[in-house]
């Protein structure tokens, strides 16, 4: 018979496909964090349907913008909705008091908000402490006349939508990490592969691998010649191909290093080659060049492009 614990996470993940209301989705949470022993899982949905304390730390698709309104009489005039920047606070509220706001509401409470609301309608929410900070600002007005009625945050409808739907994501994204992280035939999920569900979904952890990467084979880097020289005639470099090309093909592999493609400028005891002026044989004399004054080695690099034509 199929376990109860498993067909529980494939009811949370067919209810997310469905559209299912998400306050029945995060109690499904509840009971398959206590089933798998996961107190991360459990805490995070209660806070969701509850709402989080002032000494919790909310996720932080909990914060949104908003801005700082105000009310007041001034002599007989009345204003509504009137912006206002943090630095007119008082310094007590200027840091505690931002044109952003974390809402701890639960997602209940949040749906209650915007429903029956158009997407331009403002939703007011006062500000701690707003008489006080209202009547300290009357006072440095300087105008006798002044009168501030309300101060408040004003959000629209969409941003509490986001937060909503970044509740539903997250758990969406719990449920596909605890499907790929749980091997076939385990029932339950564990507390470990709970906690993590719960990182990489709600606090965007990087995700711990599964599987070990296999690690790559070290490679040795290229020799200096990958190939042996195939001279045209052999017999440039005096004998045949087994002579002395080859005593010289393989000095001068042996003595390059692995780490250059080109052989090193150093003495050699190998034979050097002419220094005089005169054309080297073998070599037309519309191919004509000459040894000159350079090192040995590129004057033996020369003579074999020079035989390999």
């Amino acid at each position: 018979m199929a376990s109860r614990e498993q067909n529980l996470l494939s009811e949370i993940e067919r209810d997310l496909l469905d559209g299912k209301p998400l306050a029945d989705l995060l109690r499904k949470c509840v009971m398959l964090g206590g089933k798998s022993g996961s107190a991360e899982l459990r805490d995070w949905a209660s806070k969701e349907l509850r709402g989080y304390e002032p000494t919790d730390e909310p996720p932080k698709y909990r914060t949104i913008g908003a801005l700082l309104m105000a009310d007041a009489i001034t002599g007989n005039s009345i204003v509504r909705g009137q912006r206002i920047s943090p630095s007119a606070l008082p310094e007590f509220a200027r840091d505690d008091i931002q044109e952003e706001l974390t809402l701890r509401h639960g997602v209940g409470e949040l749906e209650a908000l915007v429903d029956g609301r158009k997407s331009d309608e403002a939703i007011r929410i006062s500000i701690p402490m707003a008489a006080d900070i209202g009547g300290w600002m009357d006072r440095e007005s300087g105008n006798p006349w002044q009168h501030i009625n309300a101060i408040y945050w004003s959000i629209v409808p969409p941003s509490i939508h986001r937060i909503l739907d970044n509740v539903r994501t997250s758990l969406t994204e719990i449920v596909a990490e605890l499907a790929g992280t749980m091997p076939r035939g385990q029932d339950v999920p564990t507390a470990d592969q709970a906690h993590q569900a719960v990182q990489v979904a709600v606090h965007g952890s990087v995700r711990r691998s599964t599987s070990q990467q296999p690690k790559r084979p070290v490679t040795e880097p290229p020799a200096a010649f990958p190939r042996p020289i195939r001279l045209r005639n052999p017999s440039l470099l005096g004998g045949h191909s087994g002579g002395r090309s080859a005593r010289l093909w393989s000095a001068a592999r042996s003595s390059s290093g692995p780490s250059s493609p080109f052989l090193p400028t150093t003495t050699s005891p190998l034979p050097q080659p002419s220094m005089n002026r005169k054309r080297l044989p073998g070599v037309e004399a519309s191919q004509s060049g000459y040894a000159g004054e350079c090192d040995p080695w590129q004057g033996l690099i020369w003579w074999a492009q020079h035989c390999l034509r």
